[in-house]
């Protein structure tokens, strides 16, 4: 898959990524211009079955479609058994130090072990990681939070087996423990992990993230404070 487009005062086709390319499962919704049209008609001849799993996305769809269509019947196994690493392999350029590079060679070809892949991006080859990332939430995936949360991970290696132990992660463990690894206890992150499941603002791991951005630079001295349960935050 590829995609090019031709603007007003260009003579030459451009390649280019539509990044704004969602696979929308309700056909009832009324385009809002000509690219969303477009976007529509093409994304109506996906077979179902793949549509349905993209669509669970909040983003990165034509990444999603694209690495799908290379990959073949390997992608339909990963996009089903860990969501986020087939984000992750789609999006892999974005985890390299140089995103300006081309995908690598290793991401086209997932049927590899997923400890390996996850190697690949730079997180923890591990059982642990690879359990956690297979209960990290559609609604929770973005580049930027995965990315901090590696950084993360590399810092507190033993923030994985927090994660790991959860039997869910959504946007509120994702950022809280990105933002604050270690200084969040396991008991918060599985109270975090049942609450505001599906809000992709993440409104207590912001909190949590902010709490501590503010303590860095009032008391910059001062230990961290570790937090056991939201009261402790507010």
């Amino acid at each position: 898959m590829r995609a090019f487009r031709r603007t007003v005062g260009q003579n030459d086709w451009q390649a280019f990524e539509p990044v704004s390319l969602r696979v929308d499962l309700r056909p009832d919704v009324a385009p809002l211009n000509e690219w969303q049209d477009a976007f529509r008609r093409f994304t109506a001849s996906v077979p179902g079955p793949l549509a349905q799993m993209i669509a669970s996305y909040p983003d990165g769809h034509w990444a999603l479609l694209s690495w799908a269509a290379r990959c073949g019947a390997y992608s339909d196994d990963l996009l089903k058994a860990n969501p986020c690493l087939a984000y992750m392999l789609a999006r892999a350029a974005s985890f390299s130090a140089r995103p300006e590079r081309p995908q690598p060679a290793w991401a086209a070809r997932p049927y590899g072990p997923q400890k390996q892949l996850l190697g690949h991006l730079g997180f923890p080859g591990t059982d642990q990681m690879r359990r956690a990332s297979r209960k990290i939430l559609h609604s929770a995936l973005s580049v930027a939070r995965l990315v901090t949360l590696r950084t993360t991970l590399r810092a507190e290696p033993e923030v994985i087996d927090r994660l790991s132990h959860l039997r869910r992660i959504n946007s509120n463990v994702l950022v809280a423990a990105s933002a604050a690894g270690g200084h969040v206890t396991a008991r918060l992150l599985s109270w975090l992990s049942h609450a505001s499941e599906d809000d992709t603002a993440a409104p207590f791991g912001a909190a949590i993230a902010d709490t501590l951005r503010g303590w860095r630079l009032l008391r910059p001295r001062a230990a961290l404070p570790v937090f056991d349960r939201m009261s402790q935050v507010t």
